[in-house]
Formats: C-alpha cells, structure tokens, sequence
C-alpha cells in the first residue's frame, strides 16, 4: 500500500529456542490520512484480534 510496508521478521523465545517467522506490517502513520487512523485502523486491529487461525498471531 502507499503508507505501509509489509517486512520479514524473526520471533525468538526467551531462551532462544523458540524461534518464528514471520510478517510485520508498519503503518506510517505521517503518510496514513486522518480517517484512515480514526475509522479504518482500529477497525483492522478489531477484527485482527477475532480472527482465529494459525497462520495469525494472537
């Protein structure tokens, strides 16, 4: 999209054993317009958080 970027990053458990890849989405939130920021993010985190499935991180 035009204000965010998806990156690769790499989870690793306290002990080091653990280790996760996956994605990160960063919004810039300088390039997001305000009724992006106000409706639709908090929408997307909403829905985000009822989503049940493996490939998500809760």
């Amino acid at each position: 999209g035009s204000y965010a970027t998806v990156h690769l990053a790499e989870y690793v458990g306290g002990n080091g054993s653990k280790k996760m890849r996956l994605a990160c989405k960063i919004f810039d939130k300088d390039k997001a317009p305000s009724d992006f920021l106000e409706k639709f993010f908090p929408r997307e985190l909403e829905i985000l958080t009822k989503i049940e499935n493996p490939h998500i991180i809760q």
